[in-house]
């Protein structure tokens, strides 16, 4: 699957965690960033470290033939200190971002490349009737 190909299947997901973030963690735009990283990569001391203890769920998304993604909210000053240390080209383009305060950047990390993007942060819904009033 291709980085875009992974964007495009976890963009609403981020723009979930995101919205979580801010309602139940009670954080800040500009406070912290969501993210997605391939699990079955060089990565996996940074996923370890954002949810530790999760071998056992990645363990079955691979047993159900599926490539584990760690996704997440974590706080910005951590994760800019990662980015600045191992992707100082992304680092950059995220810090020369000007964007709204509504939106929250999403760092995507899969397949040895390192891409930014912007979410804005919507409720979680279970189910497509949540969306429609009675």
């Amino acid at each position: 699957m291709t980085n875009e190909q992974l964007w495009a299947e976890s963009e609403r997901r981020l723009s979930e965690l995101a919205y979580r973030a801010m309602s139940v963690r009670h954080m800040e735009p500009g406070t912290f960033m969501v993210v997605c990283i391939e699990v079955d990569s060089e990565l996996r001391w940074l996923v370890d470290m954002i949810m530790p203890d999760n071998e056992g769920m990645w363990q079955r998304l691979r047993d159900d033939g599926a490539a584990p993604f760690a996704r997440g909210s974590v706080h910005w000053d951590f994760m800019k200190d990662v980015l600045e240390g191992i992707a100082p080209d992304a680092a950059q383009k995220l810090f020369s971002l000007d964007f709204p305060k509504n939106l929250v950047p999403a760092i995507l990390m899969a397949n040895g490349r390192t891409d930014v993007y912007l979410v804005e942060p919507q409720m979680e819904f279970s189910d497509e009737s949540a969306r429609v009033p009675n």
